[in-house]
């Protein structure tokens, strides 16, 4: 299982985005509503829920990318609630279609069908987005010091 590479890469994560070290929890699928549900960020509590039972059989760069789209998350959401010290400051209209789409949020039961209603939202755009933006600048780095504590 990859959990010390996971809790790493949110924390990776974090500082590049320049959020708060979001928290990381381990949990089994039935927790989580479905065995594809690979991983699910709590805005209220400021938390990432990772599927232990995914992890068990997950790849590495699956581990890396989706801590990097949780962790992109909690950066909307910091955006949203203008948390102090938060880097870079997204443009206000963006911001407010964020913020009705995590009052509104469709969370899919099972992340392999592309649900319309999942991926048409803005703040899952962005989030594809700002993990291509994450790895094209920073993967390479990340994976080098991951490479260091498998």
């Amino acid at each position: 299982m990859f959990e010390n590479e996971a809790v790493y890469s949110v924390a990776i994560a974090s500082k590049i985005l320049g959020v708060k070290t979001v928290g990381v929890v381990f949990v089994d699928s039935q927790f989580l509503r479905g065995k594809t549900i690979t991983s699910m960020y709590l805005p209220t509590h400021n938390i990432i829920l990772f599927n232990q039972d995914w992890l068990a059989q997950a790849e590495l760069e699956e581990v890396v990318l989706t801590a990097f789209h949780e962790t992109r998350h909690a950066y909307q959401k910091a955006q949203i609630d203008v948390i102090p010290n938060t880097q870079k400051t997204e443009n206000p209209n963006t911001i407010a279609v964020w913020k009705r789409e995590f009052d509104q949020y469709f969370r899919p039961i099972d992340e392999y069908q592309d649900d319309p209603r999942y991926v048409e939202q803005e703040i899952e755009k962005d989030v594809f987005y700002g993990i291509f933006l994450l790895s094209k600048n920073h993967l390479l780095r990340i994976d080098i010091t991951l490479s260091f504590i498998v």
